[in-house]
């Protein structure tokens, strides 16, 4: 996995107030793999079960109707101060506007709210 900082403006959205980590999205769905090889695609695999169980359930117990799930996120705290240095979290620039990182910022919050 290539860990790096999120852009500064997201990291609170998805880390919470308190953030001294890096991050890392995983390839794909481990659903979607012929075999299960690593640590991670395992937990993600057991999260694509939990959530299939849970999809029945959450219109009348949650409130809202599930349409997807995105890749997995690992968040893993920073090995030390420099670390944390070297991994400057760089702020939105017009090339992530134009790519459309801003959007899909913009749907995640609309999703969790």
């Amino acid at each position: 996995l290539k860990y790096r900082r999120m852009r500064k403006e997201f990291e609170s959205a998805y880390l919470g107030r308190q953030y001294r980590c890096k991050t890392a999205f995983l390839d794909g769905l481990a659903d979607n793999l012929e075999k299960v090889s690593s640590c991670l695609d395992y937990c993600d695999f057991q999260l694509s079960n939990f959530t299939s169980l849970m999809v029945p359930l959450t219109p009348c117990a949650l409130d809202f109707f599930p349409y997807s799930r995105t890749n997995s996120m690992v968040r893993v705290p920073f090995q030390n101060a420099n670390e944390e240095v070297q991994l400057k979290a760089e702020e939105v620039s017009n090339e992530d506007i134009e790519d459309g990182l801003v959007d899909s910022h913009i749907e995640f919050i609309k999703r969790r709210h």
